[in-house]
């Protein structure tokens, strides 16, 4: 049982941590605004429904 909580308090911490996805769009809008970062947005979803 300890096992299992070790797990699971290691996975959600993992899970809160923002990738790298979301770092680039962060900065984007940051520093260039609202429609460069949906742009970003868009890009980033295409670019990941083109993977296979």
């Amino acid at each position: 049982m300890e096992n299992l909580l070790s797990l699971a308090a290691v996975t959600l911490a993992l899970v809160a941590i923002p990738g790298p996805n979301v770092a680039l769009t962060v900065a984007h809008s940051i520093r260039h605004g609202r429609a460069r970062s949906l742009a970003t947005v868009a890009g980033i979803g295409l670019a990941l429904s083109n993977t296979k």
